[in-house]
């Protein structure tokens, strides 16, 4: 992936319904679109207001949902 979480950097985790936001704009994308491409569309307007940790726990949880869309996406064109 072409995005990096320093894990030496304060992460503040999505939980509850702001996981499930991202989840859901992320579903709508294709699963194989760059990851940058996929962080855009799923990107909130007021991203500046946001705090710098929640931000990057954004980031980590676009790069997880992809990550986690791509394998079911192999698994399943692949006859796994």
């Amino acid at each position: 992936m072409s995005i990096k979480i320093n894990p030496d950097r304060p992460v503040e985790d999505l939980v509850g319904d702001n996981r499930g936001i991202v989840r859901q704009i992320l579903g709508r994308v294709h699963c194989m679109t760059h990851p940058l491409k996929a962080a855009k569309q799923a990107r909130p307007k007021n991203m500046r207001k946001v705090p710098v940790a929640l931000r990057r726990g954004w980031a980590k949880c676009v790069l997880e949902t992809l990550n986690e869309y791509r394998s079911t996406y192999l698994y399943v064109m692949l006859g796994g």
